[in-house]
């Protein structure tokens, strides 16, 4: 079962909401962010979880037919995922100037908080790429790079700026182009289910159908051997 919050909302529970409130069938999510109805009821029923991009389209999906308004509508979702480091992620994605300030946030304009440039020790997201500056000779010889061979290979210590230079630098410089398809994911402990969720969006809708097809087999399969009904 998903986790649960004070008022008794899971994740699938808010989910549901918000995709109601936007008046949004499954299949016409799926449509829109690029998944299909049965993964969506899978997320709102079944205690799964999207990856980081689909909940950021979800998210997007759910403003553009004001069913959510502001920040804390997507942050109190995100908080409802079950790993600490899946919220973290959702946290991650979330860009602020998709959202309008609630009324009384925009009362006084001189003393609303900007954007603060410094991540710390976090690493730089896609949506701070305005921010990240200083590796600019890097990030033109890894477009090169990027663009000469088949594989390019980033190494480096932890904490040396790989991911940072990976998500603010090269994939914005690569999505200026416009001629690129880009798929982005952390391999955690099922690596290659990882690279074929992220994969998804980017494959014909027959393709999709098939891989889902497969999961579902390997999902009956897997529950018919422990004995399951």
């Amino acid at each position: 079962m998903d986790e649960q919050t004070d008022q008794g909302h899971s994740f699938g529970d808010l989910f549901y909401r918000y995709r109601r409130r936007a008046g949004l069938s499954r299949r016409a999510l799926g449509e829109a962010i690029g998944y299909s109805g049965a993964l969506i009821q899978d997320w709102e029923r079944e205690g799964k979880y999207p990856l980081p991009q689909a909940f950021a389209d979800s998210i997007r999906i759910f403003l553009e037919h004001e069913a959510i308004a502001c920040y804390s509508d997507a942050e109190a979702l995100a908080n409802l995922a079950e790993k600490p480091d899946r919220r973290q992620e959702y946290l991650d994605v979330l860009q602020p100037t998709w959202f309008v300030a609630p009324p009384e946030e925009s009362v006084n304009t001189d003393t609303q908080s900007k954007p603060c440039p410094y991540r710390g020790l976090i690493a730089f997201r896609e949506a701070d790429a305005p921010f990240f500056f200083g590796r600019e000779i890097y990030v033109q010889q890894l477009q090169k790079a990027v663009a000469d061979q088949a594989l390019t290979v980033i190494e480096g210590a932890s904490g040396s700026g790989k991911s940072s230079v990976v998500y603010a630098g090269i994939i914005p410089a690569l999505r200026r182009q416009g001629c690129w398809q880009i798929a982005a994911c952390r391999p955690a402990q099922e690596p290659f289910s990882s690279l074929a969720f992220a994969l998804l969006p980017h494959l014909q809708e027959k393709i999709k159908d098939e891989l889902e097809r497969a999961a579902e087999h390997h999902l009956l399969l897997t529950s018919w051997l422990r004995g399951e009904r």
